[in-house]
This record gives structure tokens, C-alpha cells and sequence, in this order.
């Protein structure tokens, strides 16, 4: 099961990580990206509780929520 990655369409920071996830082949496989808008009330985004983009959420439920590095962002996801 892979970790969804809730991004705002038009969210700078969102389409950065993109490019960071993008870029990298062990976070490709490992994230699933959910394009939303927490503001106006996505029912993906209600539904998961997201407020703010960019979030990451892994199967178990634990949140990383902002710009982190492709490096901690592989360490909060377990990849390599």
C-alpha cells in the first residue's frame, strides 16, 4: 500500500515536492499523489482530515506535513 501525498493543484510548495518525488524513483514507487483542494473542501481531503498541503500520510495513519528533503522524506516513509 502506498503513502498518499495530498497536494494542492495550485500550491507552490506542492508542485515543488512533485518535482522532488518526480525526480526520484524510490519515492515514485512509494507515494501516491492526491491532487485536492483543502481550502474549498475536497471530499478526498475532508474525508482524510487534511488542512493543509502539503501532507503526506503513510498507511498507518502517521502525518509529515510541509517541504521535507527527499532524505527525510524517505526515512518518515521507510525507503531507501
Amino acid at each position: 500500500m502506498k503513502a498518499k501525498f495530498y497536494s494542492g493543484k495550485y500550491c507552490g510548495p506542492c508542485i515543488e515536492m512533485k518535482e522532488t518525488i518526480k525526480a526520484d524513483p524510490a519515492l515514485k514507487k512509494a507515494i501516491q499523489v492526491v491532487d485536492c483542494d483543502s481550502k474549498k473542501g475536497s471530499a478526498e481531503a475532508d474525508a482524510a482530515g487534511i488542512r493543509v498541503t502539503p501532507t503526506f500520510v503513510r498507511p498507518d495513519g502517521k502525518r509529515l506535513e510541509g517541504m521535507p528533503s527527499a532524505a527525510r522524506l524517505k526515512k518518515f516513509l521507510g525507503v531507501s
